[in-house]
């Protein structure tokens, strides 16, 4: 008989859940599945190591099923805040903010301001082609990847051609959360002369 189901027992109360833990682990790593196949082989000579290869076997997968459990409790709450949407509040302070910058002209009709995703930083939002005093609803606001700039909805209408400024940004300074592209007037005259800029 035996000895791994009376040393299991003493892990898991319910015995069929520690086998149906220890199966699937077996079944997903190649290091499990080629300790089973060695195992295998040896069975029809060895019976005594036989047992004691399917209690190794079986206590590592347990081990592994534990060290799992863990990971899996450290990571949940960061887990919870990727699959938690945004607020309302979020949309509803960027198309303000689309509106106080127009109306304080630091926006004209083809400036905008973005702000990274508090739930998922690997992304943020901005809205679509659209003039900033325009913006008016959570329709009008994409969300786009850090990495690339592409577009999270596939078939997302047009956006700015500078979302990749903010992109860039937003990769390259991790604690930036918003972005704001304009077109100052102070500052355009410079870009289309070869007077350069004197610090004052």
């Amino acid at each position: 008989m035996s000895v791994f189901p009376k040393k299991l027992h003493l892990w898991f109360p319910n015995l069929s859940t520690a086998r149906t833990k220890a199966a699937d682990l077996v079944a997903t790593s190649n290091r499990s599945n080629q300790l089973t196949n060695t195992t295998s082989r040896q069975a029809s000579r060895h019976p005594y190591r036989r047992d004691h290869q399917q209690y190794t076997t079986l206590s590592n997968c347990c081990l592994g099923f534990l060290i799992n459990r863990k990971m899996s409790s450290d990571s949940r709450a960061a887990l919870l805040k990727a699959s938690t949407p945004p607020s309302d509040e979020l949309f509803s302070s960027l198309i303000t903010a689309n509106h106080i910058l127009h109306h304080q002209k630091v926006l004209d009709a083809y400036g905008h301001i973005s702000v990274r995703n508090p739930q998922n930083p690997a992304t943020f939002f901005i809205s679509r082609s659209l003039a900033p005093a325009l913006v008016s609803g959570r329709e009008d606001i994409e969300e786009y990847y850090v990495d690339d700039a592409d577009p999270v909805n596939k078939d997302a209408p047009k956006g700015y051609v500078e979302r990749f400024i903010h992109s860039e940004l937003y990769k390259r300074y991790s604690d930036v959360n918003s972005v704001i592209h304009s077109h100052s007037e102070a500052v355009i005259p410079f870009s289309i002369s070869s007077v350069p800029v004197r610090h004052a």
